[in-house]
């Protein structure tokens, strides 16, 4: 019988020293044994590094970027030096159910060589709370317009790869500081479809205060990086040219560019009177009221209208 095929798990790590084990050791638990864990160091200021070079099972490789260079950079390194057939990412304060290895390679082996990638349930926790998710995408003629029009994971949902993708299609793009998982979504499902287990097998603590994800003025800083270069498929799609164009717009007053702010207000469609409302909503607030009011007003009024 054939040795089932190598997984690399990669974790990035920066100024984790206190909770780093939940997850290296929801790896080492796993019922599939045939993975290799990858920790890479991103410059942390703690004793992260100290922590991780304490692990002595032979299955765990660390490395340590000269400079602190965000999750981008460390992820690259990381899927760069591994070996394995597939490479799954974990953040480093999530951690793994025992049998996401398992899960994940009976179900990523026994797909067609269009699959590229897959993902699980997630499990959020945040103090006593746990909520459960899973994202069954609305599937459109292609992987690339499903994914432009619904995209709800991210790197932290359970994600795993088949190793060709990224010789395919490249890396993570490093001069993002935001969103660069949702750019590389985008760009690789161009190439490769995808496919999923309904299973919640992976766990995303939640402590309540703003992550990178929250850092709008970063995703906007991305947003307008990356999306130019979908606008060709966008501007065939009223839409698409509705969740872009509005999304650019408070983006991009969350970001203090007002003139592209207004740009992107005068492009989003009209023709629907709730889109209608909702963007004269968030328009009024970000161009009348300081930043930090319209921002509270516009996540409680305005996502009514979604």
């Amino acid at each position: 019988m054939l040795k089932p095929s190598l997984i690399s798990v990669v974790i990035p790590v920066f100024n984790r020293a206190s909770s780093i084990e939940l997850a290296v050791k929801s790896v080492i638990s796993q019922t599939y044994t045939n993975f290799e864990l990858i920790l890479v160091d991103d410059c942390s200021t703690d004793n992260s590094w100290e922590v991780l070079q304490g692990y002595s099972d032979p299955r765990i490789k660390c490395l340590k970027l000269s400079q602190n260079s965000g999750p981008a950079t460390a992820r690259n390194n990381g899927i760069k030096h591994a070996k394995g057939e597939y490479i799954s990412l974990l953040d480093s304060d999530d951690f793994y159910e025992a049998e996401f290895l398992e899960n994940t390679y009976n179900t990523l082996s026994k797909s067609s060589k269009e699959v590229g990638f897959m993902w699980t349930g997630v499990r959020y926790i945040q103090d006593e709370i746990r909520k459960e998710f899973f994202w069954v995408p609305k599937r459109l003629e292609t992987p690339y317009l499903t994914f432009l029009n619904s995209l709800h994971i991210g790197t932290n949902s359970g994600i795993t790869f088949k190793k060709k993708v990224f010789d395919t299609c490249g890396f993570f793009n490093e001069e993002l500081s935001a969103a660069e998982d949702t750019e590389f979504f985008l760009r690789i499902t161009q190439e490769y479809d995808y496919t999923y287990s309904k299973k919640v097998l992976i766990n995303i603590e939640k402590d309540g205060n703003d992550r990178l994800s929250k850092n709008y003025k970063k995703i906007a800083e991305a947003y307008n990086k990356f999306v130019p270069k979908h606008l060709n498929v966008i501007n065939k799609s009223e839409t698409l040219k509705k969740k872009f164009y509005y999304k650019l717009m408070w983006l991009n007053y969350q970001a203090g560019h007002k003139d592209l702010a207004r740009k992107y207000f005068r492009k989003t469609p009209k023709n629907e009177f709730i889109i209608l409302i909702k963007l004269y909503l968030t328009y009024s607030f970000y161009e009348f009221l300081p930043l930090p009011l319209a921002t509270k007003l516009h996540l409680r009024f305005a996502s009514k209208f979604l």
